[in-house]
């Protein structure tokens, strides 16, 4: 029998904040991270760079099947060949958001295999290199001859920081892209108000159901519900989204949905869209090009939000009714 899809507008909790203040420190790393949203003042950490002889290379970082990201870098001298360098090491930036938002270097997986990983302000022996710095750790190696470095990592966001090389006396001093922290909430401005909305979405069933070919899929692996902050300006567009594994935006209140090991709810970060994506205006509101929509398929659903010039991307396993890497839902 087929069923029909709903959006369901639940609620609007008007004028429920006043922000009184609003202070941000510019410290370095976390809280002002070089990528998506800052762009517009803080240019694209570069994914090449030389300083010759030498160069260094990034590409895309790769997904893994477990999840994790290879970030892969070509270092090479004019000669092709990066032969005669003593190391090379990157500073990488520590978090300061949560625990789970800590940069992790899996060594074991990546190469060369005799990567040192330092504590955050240790730093590296010979230059002391990072030394110190009580905002990022070290990842040091020495390369072998194919220039090939492959470093392993939880995260695919990049930032802007120093890698160098040493080669005999000299020292070559790169600024690009390297793992970076999760996209910083932009804080409200100064007397700036908000109001909140849930939508829930799902398939109105309490039977198991199949997309396609594929399946059962238990009846509430569908159910989603979004938590909209929104600004109380002339736009209307969305401040922040949550996104919850459940209906009714479950425990969430005060602009703010529950953190933690046993939440279900993950607030989902922002990127500047892309100039392919398909806009539309809003009929209901003012927010310029705002549209939702949801790209069914198996065993992922896509849910992108797009809100005043940001894209918020979720995506959803129907066989465990958790969230993946939203590279999954690509729908290729």
């Amino acid at each position: 029998m087929k069923r029909n899809f709903s959006i369901i507008l639940l609620c609007v909790v008007a004028v429920t904040v006043l922000t009184l203040f609003a202070a941000s420190k510019a410290t370095a790393f976390s809280d002002e991270p070089c990528y998506g949203l800052n762009y517009d003042y803080c240019p694209a950490p570069a994914m090449s760079q030389t300083k010759s002889p030498w160069t260094i290379t990034l590409s895309e970082p790769v997904l893994t099947q477990d999840g994790n990201f290879e970030w892969n870098y070509f270092i090479s001298n004019g000669a092709g060949t990066i032969t005669g360098s003593n190391f090379a090491a990157f500073l990488i930036p520590d978090c300061c958001k949560m625990l789970t938002d800590k940069i992790k270097v899996f060594k074991e997986l990546s190469s060369p295999s005799n990567l040192f990983v330092s504590k955050v302000g240790e730093g590296e022996a010979t230059l002391k290199f990072g030394m110190y710095n009580q905002q990022a750790f070290v990842v040091k190696g020495t390369p072998d001859s194919s220039g090939n470095w492959k470093i392993v990592t939880n995260t695919n966001h990049k930032t802007r920081s120093t890698i160098i090389i040493k080669s005999g006396n000299n020292v070559y001093q790169f600024e690009m892209a390297v793992p970076g922290c999760p996209l910083a909430t932009s804080p409200q401005p100064i007397g700036g108000r908000t109001h909140s909305e849930c939508i829930n979405t799902g398939q109105e069933t309490t039977t198991p159901f199949y997309v396609g070919n594929l399946g059962p899929f238990p009846a509430n692996h569908d159910d989603v519900s979004f938590y909209i902050v929104r600004n109380m300006d002339r736009e209307g567009c969305a401040a922040k989204i949550w996104v919850c594994r459940g209906l009714y935006c479950p425990n969430c209140t005060n602009e703010v949905c529950p953190i933690g090991e046993n939440s279900v709810c993950d607030e989902i970060t922002g990127q500047t869209q892309s100039s392919g994506t398909i806009l539309e205006a809003s009929l209901i509101r003012s927010c310029p090009d705002e549209n939702f929509s949801i790209k069914t398929g198996s065993p992922y659903y896509k849910y992108t939000f797009n809100s005043g010039g940001v894209t918020y991307v979720y995506c959803l396993d129907l066989s465990n009714y958790e969230y993946v890497d939203p590279s999954l839902c690509t729908g290729e």
